[in-house]
């Protein structure tokens, strides 16, 4: 289960996760083979926790993670969404925080 941050429950969606990677890495030089590579890689770490309940901000902050090593624009667009950016400053930090090598 997932715990979401308003506190609603709703059963783990691979297809939903699969989704949100797909968005993030479209017309990006990036194999249908990488997304996979990087979805399994996310479900190990899932299966790893023994946790019935995950909270979406560790899984926020665990494809936040694989993206940034895969993409980084699939990186800032996830984060983007994730973060719910409001406007270009948002966007030019971020950008200034990876160009300096941190994601934080």
């Amino acid at each position: 289960m997932v715990l979401k941050k308003d506190g609603r429950m709703e059963p783990f969606d691979k297809q939903k996760l699969l989704t949100s990677i797909m968005l993030a890495t479209n017309k990006r030089p990036v194999t249908p083979a990488q997304i996979n590579m990087v979805l399994s890689k996310i479900l190990y770490k899932f299966e790893s926790v023994k946790e019935d309940v995950i909270p979406a901000r560790v899984i926020g902050e665990i494809v936040k993670n694989n993206l940034l090593v895969l993409d980084k624009v699939a990186y800032i667009r996830f984060v983007s969404v994730y973060m719910d950016f409001s406007d270009a400053d948002d966007f030019c930090s971020l950008v200034e925080k990876i160009k300096e090598g941190s994601d934080k």
